[in-house]
Formats: C-alpha cells, structure tokens, sequence
C-alpha cells in the first residue's frame, strides 16, 4: 500500500547561501519520494528560523494533519536541523506527530524508530544545531563586546547622528546635519544650565519648534483576538502530563475564560481568601474595578488540584512565591515575567493543538466576553 507523506522545506536569512536553498531542498525530497513510492499530499516552505516551531507554514501543517487524522504517514526534510534546532521542542512535537499518526523524517539522516539506539542518534542530530546557535550567540556577543571596547556603535544610531561608515568600511555615526541634530543640541545645551527639569525642557522645545504640529497619528483596527468554541475545546481536549509547566498554563488559561476573561496577573496574585461559598471576589489590577465573580464547574475542578493545604493568605496558583508576597515591586516584577513565559507557552500549545492563530492570554479575556455579548450579557458585565 502506497503511503503519503508531506514535504517540508525550511531555511533561515542566514542560511541562504550556506547549501540549503528551498529548491535544492525541494528537489532532493520530491526525487526522494519519486524513487520510493510515497505520494506527495503537501508541500510548505518557511523562511523563518528553528528555533521554535512558531513558523506560519509549520502551523499549517499541523492544522492540516488536525482536519486530515490518519491520512497522512510520513513529513519528510531534508535534515533534522531542518525540523528543529530546539532539542524540547522538538521532542514535544514528534510525541504530537506520533499522536496523529504521522513520523517525522530525515532524508540525509534516516533513523529507525522501532530500534530503541536510534534514540541516541536523534538526540545527537537534535543536539547538534541547538548547541551551533549557541554557540554563535556567543561568538555575536563577543564580537559586540570587542566592537564596544574599540568605540564602535552598535544597532541603530540615536535621534541628531545618522549611521554611515568611514574610510575603513567600518560602522560609525556621525550628526545628522539637519534639524533633528539642531533639536537634540539645543535641548542638552539647555538642559545643561539646570534650569529646567526634563520635563519642562521637552515642553519649552515643543512650543518653539512645533514640529508634531502637522503630525496626526492614523488610526488602525485592533486586530481580532476572540476565538470560537471550538478553538477553545481543542485546548481544553488536549491531552498533557500532570503537573507539567504546560499542564499548569493549560490551566490558568481555562481558568481565565471560566472567570470571565480574568486578566493574567490578577490570576497570579489570587488568594484562597478570595474564594468563599462557590464565588470568586478580587480587585482587578489594571482599572481598581471589584468583580465578584460565580465559579463554574471546571473552574472548581481546576482549583481543587491547587488548593489543598494552603492558608487563606496563601497565593492560589504556583505562580508567585509566598515570600515575596509584602513586596509588591517584586510581585509586580516576578508577575510579568511568568506572563511572558505564560504567553509563549500557551502559543506553543495552540500550535500542537493544530490551532491556526496566536493564542495569548489576552485570547482568554477576550473570548468570554465575545462569548458573553453574544449570550446578551450586559457590557458591564463584560468591562
């Protein structure tokens, strides 16, 4: 029985001229599956680099494998370093892959999965191009380094210089010549006598020079973060190990739409005092406005795992640690960083999910209340 398999090609900026054209790729794979027999179903190229699998064609690929279960066999590329240079991420997705039925494949670099040895030899080829791009940060930040001791300046230039380059061909700045040049001096000269904070300085530039006057800034449509029921069921359906960092964002994120669109950082600073006879009643941090809030039957599912054995003054989620709890500039920090880290997983997520779109936690917020107006719900309600 033939078997189908898809085509991946992927190549980076900086590998265009280094042997790993999208045509050669192209070429080698399709010959490839000509000699054995295997029918091509697709074909996707992205220009973007690997070390995630955030690439618009690669999350096509797995929203086709989504809608088409069992129809596809095999996804072959040229290399690994072609499928990944991230070695977690990479085993992350071909546990997914395996799931849908699908086997990853490289041409250059077969590998026999049903022999367990052949485990070894993956981890070396995933290993390999993640310890090259490491090296290479390193190699680019020892260069900016060297760069910074010799006086050069680096990425763009300041407002009042421009970048150009001298008799040596190296990079340098030098002033701009034109207006902006005259601005910039005129505000350190005048700033310089301590008369004026920055303030009052930007302020006595503006009203002599007006040179935003003319200027009017157009406005854009807010792109759509809503999602449908569907999107939201794939997430809740998808099948993670227990007390896994994704297992937990799976969580807040489930946990926030049940709780009308709960922002993330409110999530994280919740305490088990503010839960009581089956509501939830916080302050939410970005507008001081109190919700008092019903807690769904899988939002009490999700808070049984996490509330065992806590105090009242105890924070509900794993997020933020109780010892920093009297700082608030150290909750507001540590906050933001889980949010981030939040952010990136949960769109990893939605790509194994085979979800065509980026999902944050503002999807969460924005989801309910979509949800909520179409249900007749006061605009109150969703605010």
């Amino acid at each position: 029985m033939r078997k189908n398999a898809i085509v991946y090609t992927r190549v980076s900026t900086d590998e265009q001229n280094n042997g790993y054209s999208p045509a050669d790729q192209k070429e080698k794979l399709l010959k490839f599956c000509e000699n054995n027999n295997i029918d091509v179903v697709g074909f996707y190229h992205d220009d973007e680099s690997g070390k995630s699998f955030d690439r618009p064609q690669w999350i096509k690929i797995m929203a086709y494998l989504k809608r088409n279960n069992g129809k596809v066999d095999y996804i072959y590329f040229l290399k690994w370093d072609r499928f990944s240079r991230n070695v977690a991420d990479a085993y992350i997705t071909i546990r997914t892959l395996k799931k849908l039925g699908v086997e990853p494949r490289a041409i250059e670099q077969p590998l026999d999965f049903e022999i367990p040895e052949s485990k070894i030899m993956l981890s070396i080829y995933l290993a390999a191009p993640e310890v090259d791009n490491d090296r290479r940060a390193l190699n680019i930040l020892a260069g900016m380094r060297r760069a910074k001791k010799d006086g050069r300046w680096l990425g763009n230039c300041p407002i009042g210089y421009k970048n150009t380059r001298d008799e040596n061909n190296k990079p340098v700045i030098v002033p701009e010549g034109g207006q902006k040049e005259k601005l910039i001096l005129e505000a350190f000269t005048q700033f310089s006598t301590g008369l004026y904070n920055m303030e009052e300085n930007e302020s006595i530039l503006v009203k002599s020079h007006k040179p935003f006057e003319n200027f009017t800034i157009p406005s854009q449509k807010t792109s759509k973060r809503a999602v449908s029921k569907d999107v939201i069921n794939s997430i809740r359906n998808f099948p993670l190990e227990s007390n896994s960092a994704f297992w937990h964002d799976k969580n807040y994120f489930l946990f926030m739409f049940n709780m009308q669109g709960m922002n993330f950082i409110d999530l994280a600073k919740l305490k088990l005092r503010q839960i009581s006879a089956g509501r939830l009643r916080y302050i939410r941090s970005k507008t001081n406005k109190p919700y008092d809030v019903k807690l769904t039957k899988e939002a009490e599912e999700i808070l049984s795992y996490y509330i065992t054995n806590k105090t009242p003054e105890d924070f509900v989620f794993p997020i933020l640690n109780k010892e920093i709890n009297k700082d608030s500039i150290l909750v507001s920090k540590t906050s933001d960083q889980a949010l981030h880290v939040f952010n990136n997983h949960i769109k990893k997520l939605a790509v194994q999910c085979g979800i065509d779109q980026p999902i944050t936690s503002y999807v969460a917020r924005h989801s309910w209340a979509s949800a909520a107006r179409k249900l007749g719900v006061s605009t109150d309600k969703i605010g």
